[in-house]
């Protein structure tokens, strides 16, 4: 009879300890009787918990490497950003510099071409005044009489012929020679 109640009284003992919350788990009760040590309990928390935490540490660690990925990635495209744009504002100050030598090249063939062109009207108005002459035999020659074949054995050469083209830089239509 004794061994029933004692084996009665272990199974009780067991059922609590099973039966406890996983706070009280870790509690150890051994019995020693003549089958043996026999442990119940749990002892599993410890080993659980140092997992949980390991695993949420590797987490906490991807995270902060994703992180440093991203800044490096943000501080790049800002970089590459402000280089773009510097670069632009250099091709755009070229382009303004081209586009004012343009129109300072332009506005000096303007004032060539005036020139040359206010130098061949004064000589023009000059071919047009009779010249007097020593010689009363001799015809004067004025741009109505004078002949192709006069200009052609002349030591002149002929005069060039001018064209008249817009300037857009400019603003105006200036004489040029032709080209053909």
């Amino acid at each position: 009879m004794n061994t029933k109640i004692i084996a009665l009284a272990t199974g009780i003992v067991a059922a609590a300890t099973l039966a406890a919350p996983a706070a009280q788990a870790g509690l150890r009760i051994g019995f020693g009787f003549p089958i043996g040590v026999f442990t119940a309990g749990g002892g599993h928390h410890h080993a659980q918990r140092h997992h949980q935490v390991d695993h949420y540490r590797a987490l906490r660690r991807a995270k902060a490497i994703e992180a440093a990925r991203l800044k490096r990635e943000r501080a790049a495209a800002i970089a590459a950003a402000a280089r773009a744009r510097k670069e632009q504002a250099a091709a755009e100050a070229a382009m303004k510099a081209a586009a004012a030598e343009r129109r300072k090249a332009a506005a000096a063939a303007a004032l060539a071409a005036a020139a040359e062109k206010k130098k061949t009207d004064a000589l023009a108005a000059d071919s047009t005044k009779p010249v007097e002459s020593a010689d009363a035999t001799t015809p004067l020659k004025t741009a109505a009489n004078t002949t192709v074949t006069d200009t052609a054995t002349s030591d002149e050469a002929p005069a060039k012929l001018e064209c008249k083209r817009y300037f857009a830089n400019v603003g105006m239509t200036i004489s040029v020679p032709c080209t053909q």
